[in-house]
């Protein structure tokens, strides 16, 4: 589970466990892997291996997931829970990641990830209940990590939460760009989250957010980190604010302009594209933005060029 603003960070009551679930790894299949299924703990009373849901791999697939395994764990319902805590394991852990990272990192990656595997059922299941107890389960939105400055709409600027070095590094290291799903809770101004879930073999799986070894990255050249969401990269060191456009006052325009930066290992702003907001406002808020200079990202010491997103709030009262 990722840490944001002191002020916004939820009390769970089994914090370990949550740990434990933030570097394991998962999976949804619509059975159990054939390699787990004779030994999970969870495993049902009948003979047979209980089917469950298949889901399309998209944002509303892993929504409907997250649902059915609240809803069952706030029913109590351990048997029929069971089946879908299992299926977030990965399959194969050793073909998945160096799939997706290349044989060196992913050899590494999946080392990493035995031991979690086999405690990720009841960390999930530890999970879902304290989300459930300390009333974060009714509000979660998943979003997408490969997407333009992914992030869940209940989020503005103050409360961008870090995912941490760690997921900025793993995203930055893969070969293949699959789909990278986040789960974002949110109980008032306290978020959380879940990272990251992938799809494999048919499944959603959890894979955590296990950690590039330093001595891995070092073996080759430093990638160019793809952040995709509200990811804490480079710490802003020269700030130039936006002109309010006229025109802009005199229509009562305002709102938040996001824009999609690429930030160079100099810390220069490369490129700007805009993602979303109020038309009126684009032009002066990239031209703000430009402007600016961040202090380099390091990766093993090393400046790396950074894609994340900026967003410029323009309030009429402050004007």
């Amino acid at each position: 589970m990722s840490a944001g603003q002191p002020r916004r960070v939820i009390g769970i009551t089994a914090l370990p466990l949550l740990l434990v679930l933030c570097s394991a790894s998962a999976a949804f299949a619509q059975q159990l892997p054939p390699s787990q299924s004779a030994t999970t703990p969870q495993q049902t009373s009948t003979s047979v291996v209980p089917l469950i849901p298949v889901y399309p791999d998209s944002a509303a697939g892993l929504d409907k997931l997250m649902k059915g395994m609240l809803e069952l764990e706030k029913h109590g319902d351990t048997n029929a829970l069971a089946p879908y805590l299992q299926s977030l394991v990965l399959p194969n852990p050793d073909a998945w990641f160096k799939s997706i990272f290349g044989d060196t990192v992913g050899a590494q990656l999946t080392l990493s990830y035995e031991p979690t595997a086999k405690g990720l059922p009841q960390a999930m299941a530890a999970t879902l209940k304290n989300l459930r107890q300390d009333g974060f389960a009714d509000h979660f939105e998943v979003v997408d990590f490969n997407g333009p400055c992914a992030s869940p709409s209940f989020m503005v600027e103050s409360e961008t939460k870090s995912l941490g070095l760690s997921a900025v590094k793993l995203l930055g290291f893969r070969k293949q760009h699959e789909p990278m799903y986040t789960v974002w809770f949110r109980k008032g101004r306290s978020v959380s989250t879940m990272a990251f879930f992938v799809y494999d073999e048919g499944a959603f799986r959890y894979i955590g957010k296990p950690e590039i070894p330093d001595s891995v990255g070092a073996q080759g050249p430093q990638p160019q980190v793809k952040s995709g969401g509200p990811v804490q990269a480079a710490k802003l060191i020269h700030w130039v604010g936006p002109v309010y456009p006229v025109a802009a006052k005199e229509d009562h325009v305002e709102g938040a302009v996001t824009l999609h930066a690429s930030i160079g290992s100099d810390g220069s702003i490369q490129d700007l594209s805009y993602v979303s907001g109020p038309q009126a406002l684009v032009s002066s808020a990239m031209h703000a933005v430009k402007q600016w200079k961040y202090r380099p990202m390091l990766l093993n010491g090393t400046p790396v060029t950074v894609d994340t997103c900026i967003t410029v709030i323009f309030n009429l009262g402050s004007r």
